[in-house]
């Protein structure tokens, strides 16, 4: 359903693209999920009585637009690299010189690397110190979060199966959890020991908006515009979307689908900044500021220490768009 807020003279953006508030259905009782309205300069809607009787998960998605100025970077896809994001976010500090950046974590945060435990604590510490600064939920945050909220052995057992040997096993490790733990105590000492984990992925939005950008972690429907989008469908899609060569609403900024090259990649209609960081060493950001061309900074891990750098992207943009 759409909830829509009082005042939407608080949030800039496209006039019909402010508040989504995305429910999937579970066998979990509706008074799981937390209460957004500490998130939210006004109330964003009335739910009816009806829709509390169903069955529904804690998994609720927001659609925030982020203020039409300022320099905004988004990162892509960390995968437990902790060590790449932590000099990463140095070089972002140190290109700003002193002026306010705000930061999209494009999703994926979690899986596949050493160290997804603290590449959270680094996001959320992020979250905390840069005003306006955002976390998109990805499909690997998705996995870990439908883990969680399973209602039964049974389901749970189905949840790991999709998600440990798609990284889940380095994740759970990095949290202290042995290959051999049973997964219903996981879970708990998951919920009860890192709530503060749990509450930022439960928080996390799914669509970040400037006036020139849209920010999502794997891609929109190019048949939808931007209000009719779905937040499942924007951490999941790929080929329809990747091979879409018209117009869309704004230019997408997006993680999800490692690039070949391991390098960003501009195109008519999308900016790809997955660059495999947990294989090829390369996390890569992308600075918005004003109307200027973006600027993309990435990580080296191939020397002794950690570099980071200004690059070039490939540019398959038709000689109109550039």
């Amino acid at each position: 359903f759409t909830a829509s807020t009082p005042n939407r003279d608080l949030y800039r953006g496209s006039p019909d693209t402010y508040i989504y508030m995305y429910i999937c259905t579970r066998h979990c009782s509706p008074l799981c999920a937390p209460s957004y309205d500490d998130m939210l300069p006004t109330p964003t809607c009335m739910v009816p009585a009806a829709l509390l009787l169903l069955p529904v998960c804690s998994v609720v998605a927001l659609q925030l637009p982020l203020p039409a100025s300022g320099r905004v970077v988004a990162i892509g896809d960390v995968h437990g690299r902790r060590d790449l994001l932590e000099a990463l976010l140095a070089a972002i500090r140190d290109d700003a010189r002193g002026r306010d950046a705000r930061i999209v974590f494009l999703g994926d945060i979690i899986d596949r690397g050493p160290e997804s435990r603290q590449s959270l604590d680094l996001v959320i510490r992020t979250l905390e110190t840069r005003p306006g600064s955002r976390l998109i939920q990805g499909n690997h945050e998705e996995f870990l979060l439908t883990f969680l909220d399973a209602a039964s052995p049974e389901e749970r057992q189905v949840a790991a199966r999709r998600w440990l040997p798609n990284g889940g096993t380095e994740t759970l490790r990095s949290y202290g959890f042995a290959d051999t733990d049973p997964f219903d105590d996981i879970a708990q000492s998951l919920a009860a020991e890192f709530p503060a984990h749990i509450t930022a992925l439960r928080h996390a939005g799914w669509m970040v908006e400037t006036d020139r950008y849209v920010m999502v972690h794997g891609g929109i429907d190019p048949d939808l515009p931007l209000a009719a989008q779905d937040p499942v469908t924007t951490r999941w899609i790929r080929d329809r979307f990747l091979r879409f060569q018209g117009p869309l609403p704004k230019i997408v900024v997006h993680g999800h689908t490692m690039t070949e090259s391991s390098l960003p990649e501009l195109h008519n209609n999308r900016i790809a900044l997955d660059t495999g960081a947990v294989h090829s060493g390369h996390l890569t950001c992308a600075v918005f500021d004003g109307d200027a061309p973006p600027r993309f900074l990435a990580t080296d891990d191939h020397g002794p220490a950690i570099e980071v750098g200004e690059i070039r992207p490939l540019d398959y943009r038709s000689h109109a768009n550039r």
